[in-house]
């Protein structure tokens, strides 16, 4: 009977051991599980966070290209219009330059003659 007894103590030890153990483990487990919860959200959290970054960026790109090709429409458009001033100037420098030019001849035909004989 002695025996029986011990062996049932060993027993019921043996199970509180064991039911201890698997309580232990259900709680690392569960703290596992709530690791990885946090991680997963924190996880999302940071996707959705460069999502919106990547999302921004794009839309920063494609403004920024927008924005160059307008520059390099406007910058075009400027250089016509220089190439048209320059032109332009050339143009009067070289209307000038025959007026000068007309100017000086007609002073010389001038000198030439007395001013009273012009009228007579």
């Amino acid at each position: 009977m002695k025996q029986i007894e011990e062996s049932q103590r060993v027993l019921n030890e043996t199970i509180a051991n064991h039911r201890s153990e698997t309580e232990s483990l259900q709680r690392a487990m569960q703290k596992q599980e709530e690791l990885y919860a946090e991680q997963q959200r924190r996880f999302e959290e940071e996707s959705r966070k460069y999502e919106t970054q990547l999302q921004n960026l794009r839309s920063q790109t494609e403004e920024a290209q927008r924005n160059y090709e307008k520059l390099s429409r406007d910058n075009e458009a400027t250089q016509e219009r220089i190439r048209a001033a320059e032109a332009a100037n050339q143009q009067l420098q070289n209307a000038y330059q025959e007026l000068r030019d007309r100017q000086q001849s007609t002073l010389e035909h001038v000198k030439k003659k007395p001013w009273y004989k012009k009228i007579f």
